[in-house]
């Protein structure tokens, strides 16, 4: 039989899967389509799941943030004013759309499809598909049709494979200065074995 401690390892271990991640804010009553890229640390404000829907195919990069909740109504209230609850909105993220880092959308916003939200954004309203928005508050900076036109014109990265062995080989020795731990050893193993022998 197995401990409730081991259990209790493997069940972390799952959730912090990306798969397990979706899993459990599914449970939680999030909408979340086929093929999206969750990358943690991402974050949910205040949040009542059922409130965030996304569709298919969305990449939500590491601490971009959706805020379901706005409590800043708060300083409304005092000696004339009664209570004010906080403002709520759904949060809606329709298909193949890229969510920057540090992006934040806040409550009742839209994202049609086939949009870009540059990084460090702050989203305070909705905006149709096919566009690149950006800035606090967001707005449209461009199309995306002309934001594939502009990306034949950036540099290329082509790294032979000895470069790339070279940059990998640097990470060993620097991942070796860390220190060991029982879990990282057959991915170091196997990166060593990468990066001496012939790449295969």
């Amino acid at each position: 039989m197995f401990s409730l401690e081991f259990l209790e390892k493997i069940r972390f271990k799952y959730l912090m899967s990306k798969s397990g991640q979706v899993e459990w804010l599914r449970s939680k009553g999030m909408r979340i389509g086929k093929g999206c890229d969750l990358q943690d640390p991402y974050m949910f404000y205040d949040i009542d799941y059922s409130l965030i829907e996304i569709g298919d195919n969305v990449t939500v990069t590491a601490t971009a943030g959706f805020m379901t909740h706005d409590g800043s109504t708060r300083v409304l209230v005092g000696k004339h004013v009664p209570l004010i609850p906080s403002m709520i909105g759904k949060i809606v993220v329709h298909d193949n759309v890229f969510v920057g880092v540090r992006s934040l959308i806040m409550p009742g916003v839209t994202i049609g499809p086939n949009s870009i939200i540059a990084a460090g954004s702050v989203v305070t309203r909705s905006f149709d598909g096919g566009a690149v928005i950006g800035g606090i508050p967001a707005r449209r900076i461009k199309s995306i049709e002309e934001y594939f036109s502009g990306i034949g014109q950036l540099p290329r990265l082509n790294r032979s494979v000895l470069e790339k062995k070279e940059r990998l080989t640097e990470g060993v020795k620097y991942l070796e200065v860390l220190g060991d731990h029982p879990e990282t050893e057959p991915f170091m193993e196997k990166l060593k074995n990468y990066c001496s022998g012939d790449g295969s």
